[in-house]
């Protein structure tokens, strides 16, 4: 199950290209219209990109595993204490979350649902990501303020986003996403 979180996280959370432009390339190759200069810029990089993961469990880490083969640099916050497997730099305790936050291109939630983890990113907390930064949920709802991420997408503030939980505001995010 984390090969499967992991890998569908990076392929299919906008990480790679804004999700209209997938159907749009789609449907080019369907029409057999190769013009790939009308695609420049519209890819994000991720080579030499920071990718910031929040609680490195066996899913944090299948997802790190990935980023790291994409050329990514991974750092981590987890709530325990731990030694970081190789392809993450560093993993550091929870008190260090904002850290993470101001270095992170990509962030992703990983972390289960608990009394700790619920709303533990904030408004304040998105206002710390990068501009154009992408924020990546792969574990459960409500971890994350969903209205400041609605409002940090139609703002241009954040790049994009990739949700495979929501909660109040699922219907609003997928129009955005």
């Amino acid at each position: 199950m984390p090969r499967y979180l992991a890998g569908s996280s990076i392929a299919s959370s906008g990480w790679l290209t804004k999700h209209e432009t997938i159907w749009e390339m789609r449907d080019d190759q369907r029409a057999h219209r190769w013009d790939g200069a009308k695609y420049y810029g519209r890819f994000a990089e991720l080579n030499g990109r920071t990718m910031g993961i929040l609680a490195m469990g066996d899913i944090g880490e299948a997802v790190a595993r990935r980023a790291h083969g994409f050329g990514m640099e991974v750092y981590a916050v987890d709530k325990r204490p731990m030694s970081p497997i190789p392809e993450v730099r560093e993993v550091w305790g929870l008190e260090r979350l904002d850290d993470l936050l101001r270095i992170s291109h990509c962030f992703v939630v990983t972390a289960p649902l608990t009394a700790e983890s619920r709303g533990i990113i904030d408004r304040r907390r998105i206002g710390l990501l990068k501009k154009g930064a992408y924020v990546i949920v792969i574990s459960r709802g409500h971890i994350v303020d969903e209205e400041a991420l609605v409002d940090a997408l139609r703002s241009g503030r954040l790049g994009g986003a990739g949700l495979d939980a929501a909660g109040r505001f699922a219907g609003e995010l997928r129009r955005l996403i």
